[in-house]
């Protein structure tokens, strides 16, 4: 039992590192000028703007999937959706960064991957999300 609550908490340290990470990055992509995000990314002159603005906004939902529904219990398996979408975002720029042989980074793209990886698998295999879970420190009692 102790074992799978630090589990548990590791997993949502990792939640919350992914969503500060894709937070950041999706208001980038999603408000910031294009011009100005070229300076910033290369990759941006590559990708049609409308697509950008895609990732950005996508990015900014995982934000919202990956903490949201676990934390007021309602569709937490969502939070396990986020952080595939997530892999599928961080893979598909690794692919563009190694077509471009932007290699220097791909590292920071692994790292997110791997980040993701880990809680997905986390939350179906180590750790998922019993029904009425709430987040760490929070009971029903003090909850309600």
């Amino acid at each position: 039992m102790k074992k799978t609550k630090t589990i548990n908490s590791i997993l949502w340290i990792l939640q919350g590192l992914l969503a500060l990470v894709f937070l950041l990055d999706g208001s980038l992509e999603a408000f910031m000028p294009i011009g100005t995000l070229a300076h910033l990314f290369p990759w941006v002159s590559a990708v049609p703007p409308v697509l950008i603005r895609v990732i950005g906004v996508c990015e900014l939902l995982g934000v919202i999937g990956i903490l949201v529904p676990p934390l007021v219990r309602i569709l937490p398996w969502l939070a396990i959706g986020a952080a595939s979408g997530f892999l599928l975002v961080v893979a598909s720029g690794a692919i563009l960064h190694l077509l471009r042989h932007e290699y220097g980074v791909i590292g920071v793209n692994l790292v997110l991957f791997l980040l993701a990886a880990l809680v997905v698998y986390g939350r179906v295999a180590l750790a998922p999300f019993p029904k009425g879970s709430f987040a760490p420190g929070i009971s029903k009692t003090t909850a309600l």
